[in-house]
Order: structure tokens, then sequence, then C-alpha cells
């Protein structure tokens, strides 16, 4: 043990001593003087929004008290005052706002689950609502889902089923990354129907664009669409920036995947230009990552590589595992695509190992599939089928059409190639229907060209 570490060490056994020392009475009175003289040297309160309910809608505001506001809600605590304790709840909302914009989630999900302690009915539940959030942008469904289940038993508790729209809502989005559709679909129509009855635009247009993404991702474009849309009309007639950038991104994911590149490229620059105007950063690496893909999609390889860097930095720095490891297996396909092999797949490995901790099983079946394409080019041909056929029970099981449809053809190509030509002839036409089905002429004509190639390579009759 070092000098330094050895003082440290004594330093806080001293501490801890002397402040056992001191009566519980005394010990009371030197958290409530601390508690004051912290809070005079940081000037005026800070402010602490009317309700709880869309503390990120309203964007985070600095306050001095901001570094302190979690040491103020400790010395609050153990003050001994009932009327400094009855502060505590406004640091410990200062202290999990100025976590959550330094991505620290897991202190934020503390002081959000602390507060929980300290309030009831609609605020004790979106202290829940808070805490799932953060559960869920660092990729840790399970938790989230636990804390929305106990928003839900508050609110249904206590009769409020305004507010109990706003729970489903979120739980919906938790069900929809976890690939349990069925359960999501029904929860964010129910929550539709909530926020309709009760006349509340802004969580209508927040579902409604939930909702379309979910539609998209099941092949249903053209009520995805029409859902994008209606929400975007929503969010612009309330002013509501945030909700508009993520209804753009959305958007733009619809469109380049429809083949439809100008408008998917206007889309992404209002998505992104959103997100910077409001200093979004976590949702500004997401948007950074679909416009690598377009920017791969038309060519652009050097500045599509320049992006899936910016955004896996922000991403990495933010903690969001979930759209880590969703970039991290696009990116792979950019390595792939410029013959850099070699490093795309522990790339998609751990990209699929992320998928797999944090339950994404959409992007888990998305990324096994590209493992499998990898692993058979590298010649591990039995294994690689094993991981097609995974990979397409996945998709299926999330009712991810156009992955399907593209894998079925990738896997086909691959069949042709070792002169498995039958199984590739009854793979092709089904792959190539599911995507001419869903607009997706381009992943198709990609396609077509290489089958191409591999018929030629095999000796054998094209397989269109």
């Amino acid at each position: 043990m070092n000098a330094e570490v050895a003082y440290v060490f004594r330093h806080a056994l001293l501490r801890d001593a002397a402040y056992q020392l001191q009566l519980p009475g005394d010990r009371a009175r030197l958290h409530a003087l601390a508690f004051e003289l912290i809070r005079m040297s940081c000037g005026s309160a800070p402010p602490v929004p009317e309700n709880l309910e869309l503390p990120e809608a309203a964007g985070y505001r600095a306050h001095p008290v901001d570094p302190f506001a979690w040491e103020l809600a400790e010395h609050a605590r153990l003050s001994g005052s009932e009327a400094v304790a009855g502060l505590r709840t406004g640091y410990l909302f200062r202290a999990a706002e100025f976590a959550r914009v330094r991505f620290q989630a897991d202190t934020a999900e503390r002081a959000w689950l602390e507060m929980a302690e300290i309030v009831s009915g609609v605020e004790r539940a979106c202290c829940f609502r808070w805490a799932a959030r953060q559960m869920h942008l660092a990729g840790k469904l399970g938790r989230a889902e636990t804390h929305l289940k106990r928003a839900l038993s508050v609110l249904r508790e206590g009769g409020h089923r305004r507010d109990e729209g706003l729970a489903i809502g979120n739980l919906a989005l938790v069900l929809q990354h976890s690939g349990r559709i069925d359960e999501a679909m029904r929860a964010h129509e129910e929550a539709l129907a909530v926020h309709r009855k009760f006349g509340d635009r802004r969580p209508e247009a927040t579902v409604l664009g939930n909702l379309a993404l979910l539609l998209r991702e099941s092949g249903q474009l053209e009520t995805a669409e029409r859902a994008f849309h209606e929400a975007l009309a929503i969010h612009r007639q309330l002013g509501d920036r945030h909700g508009e950038g993520h209804v753009q991104y959305g958007l733009a994911g619809l469109y380049r995947e429809t083949g439809r590149l100008e408008p998917a490229e206007r889309a992404y620059e209002a998505s992104l230009a959103i997100r910077r105007e409001r200093a979004d950063r976590r949702d500004e690496a997401v948007t950074l990552g679909g416009f690598a893909n377009l920017y791969r999609d038309t060519g652009r390889l050097d500045k599509s590589e320049a992006a899936y860097r910016d955004a896996l930095a922000i991403l990495r720095q933010a903690g969001d595992r979930r759209f880590e490891g969703v970039t991290l297996a696009n990116f792979a396909g950019l390595l792939t695509q410029t013959g850099r092999v070699a490093e795309a797949r522990p790339m998609l490995e751990d990209a699929l190992a992320i998928h797999r901790e944090v339950g994404d099983r959409r992007f888990e079946g998305y990324t096994l599939g590209n493992l499998a394409c990898a692993h058979f080019d590298a010649g591990y041909h039995e294994g690689a089928l094993a991981e097609f056929e995974a990979a397409l029970s996945i998709h299926r099981e999330v009712r991810n059409r156009r992955l399907e449809g593209m894998l079925l053809c990738d896997l086909a190509i691959r069949l042709a190639l070792i002169g498995r030509v039958e199984e590739a002839r009854a793979e092709w036409p089904r792959g190539a229907a599911l995507l001419v089905e869903l607009s997706d002429r381009r992943s198709l004509e990609v396609r077509e060209v290489e089958m191409l190639a591999a018929c030629t390579k095999a000796g054998i009759p094209a397989i269109l």
C-alpha cells in the first residue's frame, strides 16, 4: 500500500469514527447546518417542475446547485428537521436530471427511486417511469419493465386512468424492443386509446410515432407512414421539437428502406438539426447512425465510416448499449463491403453479445444473420447454416418481414455457391417476394447481382 492510498484509507476511518462519536441530535444539527451552507453558496433555489410527467421534453436547464444536489438531498434526509427534509424531493429531482444529462443511468435511477419513496400517487408513478426510462436507455430492459409495472400498480390503485396511459405507452416500447410484438401492439393501442379519450395530444403523438416504428418493422408500411405523418403534424402543432426530431428519424428510416433516398436524407437532416439544436447528444448519435447507413447506400463510404465512428463515441459515452450494438452491426456491414472482413467479424460478435445482454430480439436476429454470412464466407458452412436458421427464426418471431426477406436471399446465394441448387431455388423466390411486397427494390437489386455472380462461380444456371 503506497502512502497516498494509506492516507485516504486512514482518513476515511478517522472521518467515520469522528462522525459516530457525535450524539444523534448533534449530527442532525450538523447536517442541517451543512445543508444551509451549501445551499447558500449556490445562490437561488433551483427550478423544480410543477409536475413530473415530461421533464425531458422541457429540456435540461443547468443550475449551480446541480453538482451538489445529491449531497444536499442526503443532508436534508439526515437533518432531523421537517422543514429541511421537506426540500429533499427538489434536490433529488435535480440530482436525477444532473445524472441523466451526464449519462449516469444508475445514479439517475437511484435518485428517482429514492424520490418515489417520499412522494405519493401520480408523482410516485412518475418517479418509477423515469427510473424505467434510464434503465431502458442503458439496455436494462428487465429493470425498466419492473419499474413500469410498479408505476402501473400505483396508478391503477389510485384510479389515475389518464396517467396510466403514459406508463402503458412506456411499457409498450420496452416490450417492442424485447421482441414481444403482440404484447407491444396491444399496449400501444391501449395507450393511444387512453390519450385520445382524455385529449392528451403530446403523448398521443409520442405513442403514434412509436407504433409507426413497430408497424414499419413488421412490414405494414402504408399504415406506418400514415401514423408517422399524423404524429409529425401533432408535434408541429404543439411546437414539440423533441417529438418532431424523433418522428423525422423514424420517417427517414422508412423512406430509406423503400428506396426514397432523397426524402430520407432530408428527414435525417431535419432530425439531426433538431437534436443538435436541443443538445440531445444521445439522440444526435442515433440519427448519425441512420445517416451513416444512408451514406453507405449512396456510395459515400468515407462519410459513412466517419458518421459510424462519431455515433459510436457518443453512444459509448452515453452508456446506450442497445444503439451501440445496432451501430456496431451496421458498421461491420460497411467494413465487409470495403473488404475489411477480419475487422468486421469481431465487431459483429461484440454487437451480438450486446443484443443478447439487453434482450433486443430484433437486432439479435439482424446481427446473427450478418454473422452467419461472415462465417459462411470464411468457410464455416455448417455452423453458418445453423446461424441462418436461428436468425430466420428470430425474424419470424418478431415479424420483421424485411429482414427475413433479405436473409432468405442471402442464404439462397450461399446455397448456390456450394452446389445445393434445389435448396437455393426454394429459398430465393420466398425472399425476393417479401422484398418486392415491401417495396425494397434496392436490397433485392443488390442481391440479384450477388446471386448472378454466385451462379456463374458455381457453374450453374442463373437462379432469379
